[in-house]
């Protein structure tokens, strides 16, 4: 019988086979391992994973006796039932039994572990067969392969790179699964060259990209903000017979929406219905984020309007879509429509969330309206809705920026009422608030209020409320609060280096510099360590009020101090020797960088370009501006703006229209600053009339909003053209 077993096994008769296996047991006949092993294959071969896994239970039930072979299957019912442990249990028996393991047993248990996506189990299993068992699982394909998928789920990219590269070495077939994890896992990490390399060396090693391994090498490519080359590969696949799917044009989207990129991101959601795609909820959100990050606030609403529009789609916007939409124009400065969107959700079916809240009540705190954010918040009770600590604390913030520092500290006081407990950020807030409209004692007796209030103030508190008087100005009042002992005795409260470097900060924007360095000074006397922000806001405070001599001096003792000077230490140095005229002295500090191990930034060479052009000097700033590829750094517009402004003011109109063309070439553009620096280097120190007025059309052109200063120079550039007529 149990070679008609085998024959049903092989034949995929599962029903026969099982049949026949009970039919034993009525009999009184006991079955072999051998006829176990068929008949729990034949369960498996058919797709019968729960009959499998009964049959299995009652075997054990009744103490059957295992081999290898009838092992193997075992472990493949569990694995295929979910049942890992199980499966990893059984493998570990069999030496208990006195047998042993095949290779097979374990690629089972290390299958079965893969299967419920316990990666740490897989490789756990193959570390310590390796090592107790003798095999050499290096040279078996199928281990090493399950091994390499776990190492790149588990975000082992190093692991599942060497592993690869082994077995490549040992001339092993890969599998499309493996490769694909390793590619996936080229992506989380950021690696997307390698990604393009593993997919452009599957010819090679005999294997056909299928649609999974596109999707994740435009992923990995969209992750790297290489929306190019995801457009690349994405227009690659019909020639290579695959069929892109949902996934892969929303990982185009994707790619395309992180780089701004929102045309090429509606293009693609276009070219669906050709494709046999209909967009899904994804879609719908990655599109609308690549328009909001295009600035396309617009946009993204008509996506709205046409998913909702559009019912055979069977597509619904769902709140996250909404909520989306809202900051999009909230962050585009639209927030009358932000608010317009919100107030609609219930015409549309959706209930505002507390995130609905929260960026609506966000929209009236950037637009300065406090009345319309206090009405949201008074409103969720209505809407079904508890306000939080955070809640108020926004409103707070939104009272506190338009100067109703009254209403914020109403609010403030209300929080009992409500059932809620201010925290930290909440007095900060009332505190930022009064600072802000200049009410700093107020923010003072809110402090000192505290303790009647059921608070302790801690040197948190303190720090943020120096941080007021700096904002508000009152570097006096920020310097008493230094004295904790005498105003606020038994708490038990000293400055700490924060507490210093706040209320150096606050001398340093009074133009106290004075001031600011002996604050330095006496941190010694106060058992306080000056760290490398203390030093650099004392710098600050020097370059601010062009004592370019004083700042030197202080870069020069900070190893007394135990501290190591920063990038930033030496931009400060070098912006303040460029504000007192010092051009060759900031060269000379950009140079010696090196020196104390420091790669000099976009900032550094910005500021020394300044430092040239402020002193008429622009062919040692267009040299600056020239030694930056061999720096390896990357050009910014406000670089652009300063070499450009350096040969403007010395009447280079040419150079600085050069350099006006040559911005594109940067990955850049320019925007109303660059090109008033154009039009300037062409009317002010020139009489290029007409190019400046040319200028200003392409501005207009690029959507750029004109300024002042812009207009000035119109209306000069026009006049001279019309005197040149007459």
């Amino acid at each position: 019988m149990r070679a008609t077993i085998r024959n049903y096994e092989k034949a995929e008769q599962w029903r026969e086979a099982l049949d026949t296996f009970w039919s034993m047991l009525e009999n009184g006949v006991k079955p072999d391992a051998y006829t176990m092993e068929s008949v729990l294959r034949a369960c498996e071969r058919g797709g019968q994973n729960e009959k499998a896994l009964a049959l299995l239970e009652y075997m054990l039930d009744k103490k059957t006796t295992f081999d290898v072979p009838c092992t193997n299957a075992a472990i493949r019912v569990y694995g295929n039932a979910g049942e890992w442990k199980k499966a990893v249990s059984f493998l570990e028996s069999l030496p208990k039994n006195g047998l042993q393991p095949s290779i097979h047993t374990v690629n089972a248990a290390m299958s079965a572990c893969e299967r419920s996506g316990e990666w740490e189990a897989v490789l756990k299993v193959f570390d310590e067969f390796e090592s107790t068992s003798g095999f050499e699982l290096e040279k078996d394909a199928v281990a090493m392969n399950t091994a390499t998928r776990a190492y790149a789920h588990s975000r082992r990219l190093n692991n599942a790179l060497s592993s690869l590269e082994f077995m490549l070495h040992q001339g092993q077939k890969l599998d499309l699964a493996t490769v694909n994890s390793v590619i996936s896992a080229c992506g989380s990490r950021g690696q997307w060259k390698r990604a393009v390399e593993l997919l452009d060396s599957m010819p090679g090693l005999k294997l056909k990209p299928d649609v999974v391994t596109m999707n994740s090498v435009i992923s990995a490519c969209g992750n790297g903000e290489q929306w190019q080359k995801a457009i690349e590969l994405f227009e690659s696949m019909p020639g290579s017979d695959l069929k892109p799917d949902n996934t892969t044009v929303n990982a185009t989207i994707s790619a395309c929406g992180k780089a701004g990129q929102w045309e090429k991101a509606l293009e693609l959601l276009e070219s669906m219905p050709k494709l046999g795609l209909q967009p899904d909820i994804y879609t719908m959100s990655s599109t609308m984020s690549a328009c909001e990050k295009g600035g396309k606030w617009e946009v993204a609403l008509k996506l709205l309007d046409m998913f909702e529009s559009m019912p055979g789609l069977g597509l619904k916007p769902d709140v996250v879509v909404v909520n989306l939409a809202i900051r999009a124009y909230d962050r585009g400065r639209q927030w009358k429509k932000a608010l317009e969107l919100f107030e609609s959700m219930p015409g549309r079916g959706m209930k505002p969330d507390v995130h609905s809240m929260n960026a609506a009540i966000c929209a009236c705190r950037n637009s300065g309206d406090w009345k319309k954010a206090l009405e949201l918040l008074e409103s969720m009770p209505d809407r079904g809705l508890k306000p939080n600590v955070v809640n108020l604390n926004s409103v707070i913030s939104t009272c506190g920026n338009v100067g109703q520092w009254e209403k914020a500290l109403e609010l403030y006081d209300s929080m009992p009422n409500r059932g809620l407990n201010p925290n930290s950020i909440t007095i900060n807030s009332a505190i930022s608030a009064c600072a802000r409209a200049g009410r700093w004692e107020k923010a003072m007796e809110l402090l000192e209020s505290m303790p009647q209030l059921g608070l302790q103030p801690d040197i948190s508190t303190v720090t943020m409320t120096m941080s007021a008087c700096e904002k508000g100005g009152q570097w006096e009042a920020a310097l008493k609060l230094l004295d904790f002992s005498e105003w606020m005795p038994g708490l038990g409260l000293k400055p700490n280096v924060i507490a210093m470097n706040v209320a150096i900060r606050a001398c340093a924007q009074g133009g106290q510099w004075e001031k600011a360095i002996e604050l330095l000074d006496s941190m010694p006397s106060r058992s306080l360590k000056p760290d490398i922000f203390t030093l650099n806001t004392a710098i600050s405070a020097c370059a601010k009020s062009k004592e370019w001599k004083r700042a030197l001096k202080l870069l020069e003792s900070m190893p007394e101090y135990g501290v190591k000077a920063d990038v930033i230490t030496f931009n400060s140095v070098i912006s303040a020797c460029g504000s007192g005229g010092q051009w060759q002295k900031a060269l000379e500090l950009l140079e010696s960088m090196p020196a104390h191990g420091l790669n000099p930034n976009v900032i550094t060479i910005n500021a020394a370009i300044s430092a040239c052009g402020n002193s008429g000097m622009w062919r040692e700033a267009l040299e600056l501006f020239e030694s930056m590829q061999g720096r390896q750094l990357k050009p910014t517009v406000i670089t652009m703006g300063a070499v450009m402004s350096a040969s403007a003011k010395a009447g280079q109109w040419q150079k600085t229209l050069e350099l006006l063309e040559s911005i594109p070439n940067y990955g850049l553009k320019p925007n109303v600053i660059v090109m008033n620096c154009a039009m300037s280097a062409c009317c002010d120190k020139s009489t290029e009339w007409g190019k400046a007025l040319e200028l200003y059309d392409r501005m207009k052109q690029a959507g750029l909003e004109p300024n002042k200063n812009t207009h000035r120079m119109v209306k000069l550039a026009k006049d001279q053209m019309k005197r040149l007529v007459k």
